[in-house]
């Protein structure tokens, strides 16, 4: 799925158990592997954001890999009955995934 990155990053910065454990997991993770397995574009990579890392490494080194790759744009799934626009959204809890209205 895709979505803009600027919208990720906000996400991030509203959502306490991201910011502070799964980035933090991650942005280690992918540093090692970077290291490890990619070191003559380390340099290059290190230098971007983890939601930058994400889409990269999908695009450039797994991507081929998956057969019948389909992009969906988080924008398109507004019309399903249990999109939930952002303006609802923007308080939840770290693991919210409903409304009561």
């Amino acid at each position: 799925m895709h979505k803009d990155l600027n919208e990720i990053d906000e996400y991030v910065n509203r959502n306490e158990f991201l910011k502070k454990e799964t980035m933090v997991y991650e942005s280690t993770r992918y540093n090692d592997i970077i290291t490890e397995d990619f070191p003559q574009d380390a340099d290059k990579l290190l230098s971007m954001s983890l939601e930058e890392l994400t889409y990269e490494f999908f695009e450039n080194y797994q991507k081929e890999y998956v057969p019948n790759v389909i992009h969906v744009h988080h924008s398109s799934l507004e019309p399903h009955p249990l999109f939930i626009p952002k303006e609802k959204r923007k308080n939840f809890n770290c693991w919210q995934t409903t409304i009561e209205e």
